[in-house]
């Protein structure tokens, strides 16, 4: 029986380490796969975890068989693996958003880490305008890309009123980028709450970020998309005859 049970430690003792290895390999390769088919995201805790793992596994590993190359590179992964959750940790704990910034952050950066979106509302200025300011003038060139966080402002073409944009709406989308003349004036109608983002600095900024390109853009597409079914519906509306005015329309 002590022969069984010393026969059994024995292969414990040489398997073990193997089979440890053998798991932090699946962890690392596993984890990397999932991040490349869209499973996981590489701004979550789920990433650096498993690679924490994975580099504590081989660790462990390398205690029977020991490497000194091996164990520095698995040594760093686990240290920059700890950073990053440190890292996560602070930006869940600390990075708080006020109720105007939350919703502009869910406008503005559907799908971006908190950290990310931090960055992109430190570009704007948030400011109280009057009734009566002009955001946009009809023919000039677009120089802030807008979001109404409060209020209600009056879209004029030729002097005529032909929409209204109301809080979450977006001012300036369509050619803020291209510093092409607007399309309309925009008015101030309520007194309104306004994030502006100034255009030669967003657009720099864009270019050094291109996630958040491309949450903003995503953004601005439904926006547009919105804008458009709704001036359908004021043509089709002024057909009839109708008075009515859609709540947004493209600028």
């Amino acid at each position: 029986m002590n022969d069984t049970a010393s026969a059994l430690l024995s292969v414990l003792r040489d398997w073990a380490p193997d089979a440890i290895g053998a798991l932090g390999l699946i962890l690392y390769l596993g984890s990397y796969l999932a991040l490349q088919l869209g499973l996981i995201r590489g701004d979550t805790w789920v990433f650096p975890t498993f690679i924490l793992a994975a580099s504590l596994s081989m660790i462990v590993s390398l205690m029977t068989r020991f490497n000194p190359y091996s164990m520095m590179v698995e040594v760093a992964w686990a240290v920059i693996s700890v950073i990053g959750l440190i890292r996560l940790y602070i930006i869940y704990k600390y990075f708080r958003f006020s109720d105007e910034e939350q919703a502009a952050a869910k406008r503005l950066g559907p799908g971006l880490a908190k950290d990310r979106v931090r960055k992109l509302l430190s570009l704007g200025k948030w400011s109280d305008v009057s009734p009566g300011h002009v955001l946009t003038h009809e023919g000039r060139p677009v120089t802030h890309l807008i979001y109404v966080a409060s209020g209600l402002c009056r879209i004029q073409i030729d002097g005529t009123i032909v929409a209204t944009i109301g809080t979450g709406g977006l001012i300036g989308e369509m050619t803020y980028h291209t510093s092409q003349p607007a399309t309309a004036t925009v008015i101030v109608d309520v007194a309104s709450r306004i994030l502006a983002f100034e255009r030669v600095a967003l657009e720099g900024f864009l270019d050094r970020n291109e996630d958040i390109r491309a949450a903003l853009e995503q953004s601005v597409a439904g926006d547009l998309r919105q804008k458009l079914a709704s001036t359908t519906q004021t043509l089709a509306e002024n057909r009839r005859g109708g008075k009515g005015h859609s709540v947004n329309a493209a600028t």
